[in-house]
């Protein structure tokens, strides 16, 4: 016999609580409310105009219609006083009520009436805190509160983490915290439940980050990698720049974990134009010398085109074979590069998604780099990992993360930061200008071409709104069209176009065939063009501050002095701070502030997880102790398995050994 079946659960309900995945009391009860109303009944007085009061129906109701809306008019004594109350589309009180009936109202006072939001007319003893939930359509809210005050009686609550940790932070037990969550006496008694259910969210997530981290740790490598660092120095000794500092910082913890015994799993995270893709051929280079295969996959054709030709002209002189793998290609040219990838021939593939099919299938590869990580679901990072069971992985943004979201979305990975631009970039330019100064705009534009270099001018849509009066790429075409010289080449570029289309604009632009690109967010990662010295962002109000911060490092990447131009009628916080600060780690901190961790990427992220109580922006403290607290509490369960205080812990570790397969990504 289950356990719902013990609680005496209607069928009906039984299949509610199956849909919301509740198929259990416990699961039930971490179900926590969205919101808390407190029924605390005051004393009426004259001077109130609001409140929660206890008194006797005066009178029966009476109920009218006003066209569609019906209510319900009746005296009420509370303190002395007959108030008229007027309660909105309720015509069933007039059968409930009854003269002397004693009942407590929600009320306020509304033109001489007193306008009742609900009325308690039976087991006015037990009312004082009502929970809300999310439900299914139908369900009832008392008859789920009912039930959730069932499975505190019926549950056997243990506490799930040792004394020690309850007194280092003054946790109330595991027990009493459920009942605060679904039942507080008041604000604060809720407050201390959630405190604890926050702190045991974190320390458990991280359990699984830290026991994936493990897992990935004791996969030892086949072979051992003869990493000889004096071929790295060679390659950047003939450099026509300086690595930085931060660049020389990353080479050396990815080497570090070239030599060990232990499959890498790193994270290179740099503001646009840091040096990432350097630093991903260099550590290539030592894999390649080593006698192992690298690959090198990008999301859109003209980045993985990009990232060959730097490859090539870095590489190819120190004799490595470089070859570009992707989706449209002649087949004789495929099947060739497939061969030489399996006998061995080819040192290093840059591709795009054709890199994961299954007939890729690679000699000795050593080294996979995922640029552009986020734009690349789980399961597509799980088949490049699984082309070879010794495969180092590093992985690459653009997109700078905040320390607290790093910490959960990345939490199981080493993580390295970029955090200098090379040599000799120039500050960009950046104003906010309002759009009746629009031919000011044009004229920058015409100016920035005749001095040989190119413009990108980006809008918000592709299409006119019905609903949102915004700049739309089409129009922004046409008006340009018409006040630029005929001389100038513009082109349009916009995700409603075939792919193909898309990558041979963008490879013109590249190659200088044209000067103006108007576009969408399609060219916010990943094109690099270094004669792109102006970008006019339409609308920029539109946008977060991170995808603002993206679009305009498309400009600015050379040593040519570079301007960004946001257009806007608004007074906006983002865009100010746009033209305050350059430092991406900085802008990411105020956008995730702004908009949250669900959004912040600009389309939803499938690693960031979500949390049950958990605020990744309010909550850093708790994530940064929790962190240090599941460190301290697996390696003392290792030593102390058989300890009283480590069981239940010890319990779940194991469980989630069991199935370590399905947290691989």
């Amino acid at each position: 016999m289950n356990k719902m079946q013990k609680l005496k659960i209607a069928p009906k309900f039984q299949q509610q609580l199956l849909e919301m995945k509740l198929n259990s009391p416990i699961l039930a009860l971490y179900h926590f409310p969205k919101t808390t109303h407190y029924v605390e009944v005051i004393p009426f007085s004259n001077t109130l105009e609001k409140g929660v009061f206890q008194g006797r129906v005066k009178s029966k109701p009476i109920t009218m219609r006003k066209g569609r809306i019906s209510f319900s008019r009746f005296l009420f004594e509370t303190g002395g006083e007959e108030l008229p109350l007027i309660c909105f589309n309720q015509p069933y009180l007039s059968k409930i009520l009854e003269i002397d009936m004693t009942i407590i109202i929600i009320t306020k006072k509304s033109k001489g009436n007193w306008s009742v939001s609900k009325i308690y007319y039976k087991n006015l003893e037990d009312i004082g805190i009502e929970s809300q939930y999310a439900l299914l359509k139908g369900m009832r809210q008392a008859t789920f509160r009912k039930y959730i005050a069932e499975c505190l009686n019926y549950v056997s609550i243990d506490n799930f983490f040792p004394e020690t940790y309850h007194e280092k932070y003054q946790l109330i037990p595991r027990e009493q915290a459920f009942q605060m969550m679904h039942f507080p006496e008041n604000d604060a008694a809720y407050e201390s439940g959630l405190r604890y259910f926050k702190y045991e969210e974190a320390v458990l997530f991280y359990f699984n980050l830290l026991m994936r981290k493990k897992f990935f740790q004791k996969i030892e490598k086949v072979k051992s990698k003869n990493i000889e660092t004096h071929h790295m120095d060679k390659l950047i000794d003939a450099l026509p720049f300086a690595l930085t500092g931060a660049q020389e910082q990353v080479l050396e913890e990815i080497i570090k974990d070239f030599k060990a015994d232990y499959i890498m799993q790193r994270l290179v995270q740099g503001d646009v134009g840091s040096g990432k893709t350097i630093v991903a051929l260099l550590t290539g280079f030592l894999q390649i010398k080593a006698g192992f295969q690298v690959a090198i996959l990008a999301p859109t054709t003209i980045l993985a085109q990009q990232h060959y030709d730097n490859a090539s002209m870095l590489l190819e002189e120190a004799g490595v074979c470089v070859r570009l793998l992707k989706s449209q290609m002649p087949k004789k040219e495929r099947d060739a590069i497939l061969e030489q990838l399996v006998n061995g021939e080819i040192d290093l593939i840059v591709g795009t998604h054709a890199i994961l099919e299954q007939t890729v299938i690679f000699k000795n590869l050593g080294l996979a780099v995922v640029d552009e990580q986020q734009r690349f679901g789980v399961e597509q990072r799980k088949k490049l990992r699984l082309k070879s069971p010794e495969v180092d992985m590093l992985y690459m943004t653009a997109t700078p993360i905040p320390r607290t979201l790093a910490m959960s979305v990345f939490g199981d990975l080493e993580v390295s930061t970029i955090d200098e631009l090379p040599a000799g970039r120039q500050k960009i330019d950046t104003r906010i200008v309002q759009k009746k100064y629009w031919d000011n705009i044009v004229a920058e534009i015409v100016e920035t071409v005749a001095k040989g270099e190119a413009v990108y001018v980006v809008c918000p849509l592709i299409e006119e709104s019905e609903t949102l009066e915004l700049g739309n790429i089409l129009e922004v075409f046409t008006r340009l069209q018409q006040q630029l010289p005929k001389q100038i080449r513009l082109a349009i570029l916009h995700g409603k176009q075939k792919n193909e289309e898309k990558e041979a604009v963008l490879a013109d632009f590249a190659a200088e065939k044209i000067d103006v690109l108007v576009s969408t967010t399609v060219v916010e990662v990943g094109v690099h063009v270094d004669k792109a010295t102006l970008i006019v962002i339409y609308d920029a109000q539109q946008f977060g501050l991170s995808q603002l911060h993206q679009l305009r490092g498309r400009v600015g990447r050379s040593t040519l002095k570079s301007t960004c131009l946001l257009v806007s009628d608004y007074k906006n916080s983002r865009l100010k701070a746009m033209t305050q600060s350059q430092d991406g780690f900085f802008l990411a901190q105020k956008d995730l502030e702004q908009r949250g961790p669900g959004d912040f990427f600009g389309q939803k992220q499938s690693g960031i997880p979500t949390f049950n109580v958990l605020n990744l922006v309010e909550d850093a403290k708790i994530f940064e102790v929790a962190k240090e607290d599941a460190r301290e509490i697996l390696e003392k369960c290792e030593m102390l398995e058989c300890e009283k205080a480590y069981q239940k812990i010890s319990q779940y570790i194991k469980s989630k050994e069991q199935t370590m397969s399905k947290l691989l990504d």
